[in-house]
């Protein structure tokens, strides 16, 4: 391996002085609602890993009805010394789900955190162990990713006829394993890689910073801020499965509404001023122009100019994104080719 990159966009990691000794080296964060058909998988997949070190399993569970919670107290008295449950009597307040992604990671006590949703599964057994000795090896390093395979998950619960794919995109645009700072991450909108991939230094960043329970995309955002914080390395390999269930709330059409593009314009804006590597690009600008153009449109439709033109100020408010776009398009239209980083 070469050594890890600097970056004048990494900012020095938070210090890790609230661990105890006797603490496990690694947390592994499982979140879940109404999962009955699908935690045992998950579940197993992590109990599965062959480590040479401590580890503990901690799921926040919110407020499930369908039996999960049986499941998981049942996973939880086979294995009292590696399960941790969080269980909530009631549904967390706030965007569904949201405060379960928060509350868990902060409860865990490894140096180490990895991150798996209840409907997703490691299919590696030597992931934690694999991901761990890079991490040791590299104390600068924020991360440590590696690729997903893609499934497509359709009503009935059977998997979707030629819908999977891997989390990388096509071979041509898939990273070589190595090491990459924070701004070739930000170099592209969309990051390809998946939580279930996720291995960082715990608490690396902080504290939740004020709005991340109002983000669309939670996900990007924290790789956002792990990557701020060191370089991280990137493993091709594939070692976990990302499930899309097409009935789950991010296919649903709340999730799809036209408050949600909204909120995604303001989450953009909320990623430029907070992370200047983000203004390097334009993919964030365009990104947000092509939500917006949605909104308009809508709005058009039903003959909401006023609302619409709120949308042009919103994005007028930002003078910098909106001379990138305009730089973007006409250098796309003279030159067919794709555009250097």
């Amino acid at each position: 391996m070469h050594t890890p990159p600097t970056s004048p966009y990494h900012l020095p990691p938070v210090l890790q002085d609230w661990r105890q000794e006797n603490w496990p080296e690694v947390s592994v964060s499982v979140v879940t609602y109404n999962q009955a058909h699908l935690i045992e998988r998950a579940l197993d997949s992590i109990l599965a890993q062959r480590v040479s070190f401590a580890y503990e399993i901690v799921v926040g569970d919110d407020c499930s009805t369908d039996g999960t919670r049986a499941i998981l107290e049942r996973y939880r008295s086979h294995h009292p010394d590696k399960i941790r449950l969080l269980l909530y009597e009631q549904r967390l307040p706030g965007t569904p789900g949201r405060q379960n992604n928060m509350r868990n990671p902060v409860a865990c006590r490894g140096k180490y955190t990895a991150l798996l949703d209840g409907d997703d599964y490691w299919i590696d057994p030597n992931k934690l162990q694999s991901q761990y000795e890079v991490m040791e090896r590299y104390p600068e390093l924020s991360i440590c990713l590696h690729d997903t395979r893609c499934t497509i998950i359709g009503p009935d619960g059977r998997l979707m006829p030629d819908e999977t794919h891997l989390r990388s995109g096509p071979p041509e645009r898939k990273p070589a394993a190595g090491f990459y700072d924070h701004a070739f991450f930000c170099a592209d909108r969309n990051i390809r890689v998946h939580t279930s991939s996720f291995f960082f230094r715990t608490r690396i960043f902080g504290d939740w910073p004020p709005g991340y329970e109002k983000v669309v995309a939670a996900d990007h955002y924290l790789f956002l801020l792990i990557s701020q914080r060191g370089p991280a390395y990137y493993d091709p390999t594939v070692r976990s499965v990302y499930e899309v269930q097409t009935v789950s709330l991010t296919q649903g059409p709340a999730y799809l509404s036209e408050p949600r593009v909204a909120q995604r314009i303001r989450d953009l804006r909320t990623y430029r001023r907070r992370f200047p590597a983000t203004r390097l690009t334009v993919s964030y600008s365009v990104f947000a122009a092509r939500h917006l153009k949605w909104l308009i449109f809508m709005a058009l439709r039903r003959g909401e100019i006023r609302q619409a033109s709120s949308w042009f100020v919103q994005l007028l408010a930002e003078p910098r994104g909106l001379y990138e776009m305009i730089r973007y398009r006409i250098r796309k239209s003279m030159k067919p080719h794709t555009l250097r980083r």
